[in-house]
């Protein structure tokens, strides 16, 4: 999944154009969003989960020098429960509840379940949390720095 919302190219724009000490500290940040994102996801798959494989299958990338990060299912399953399925035929028995088997020859197809999306959506309001300590800390150093110059002859 790739996420794509009209705030994100201003977010880019004003991180571009940071304070160096600001700046640095975006792979950690994003580190940290990246985890609240993937602990927020894998419990929403534990929701509709009947083992709980899809949710420890849950996979999060952090590239920090490009300041990206990918997160998504390993599990075999995994593409179908996240963007659903188109309709096909079924040539093998399931079964319709315990110890009844009927053949189906056709399955409507199925719609991809949103607990990526609705993760990313209600993680991405903590962006301003995370972020804040580190622009505080930004503003001290770069404070320090301006007081260490004004008191050099």
């Amino acid at each position: 999944m790739e996420a794509k919302t009209k705030g994100f190219a201003a977010l880019r724009f004003l991180f571009e154009n940071l304070p160096p000490s600001l700046f640095a500290t975006l792979p950690d940040v994003l580190q940290e969003m990246g985890e609240q994102l993937l602990t927020v996801a894998q419990q929403k798959a534990m929701m509709f989960a009947r083992t709980g494989e899809l949710a420890q299958s849950l996979v999060l990338e952090v590239d920090k020098e490009s300041l990206t990060a990918t997160m998504g299912p390993t599990a075999k399953h995994g593409p179908f429960v996240t963007f659903g399925t188109k309709p096909h035929f079924i040539g093998a028995p399931v079964q319709v509840a315990p110890g009844v088997w009927r053949y189906i020859r056709s399955h409507p197809g199925t719609r991809g379940n949103t607990y990526l999306e609705d993760s990313l959506m209600e993680v991405a309001p903590n962006l301003p949390v995370v972020l804040a300590p580190h622009v505080v800390s930004a503003i001290i150093n770069v404070g320090g720095q301006a007081k260490a110059l004004q008191t050099q002859p």
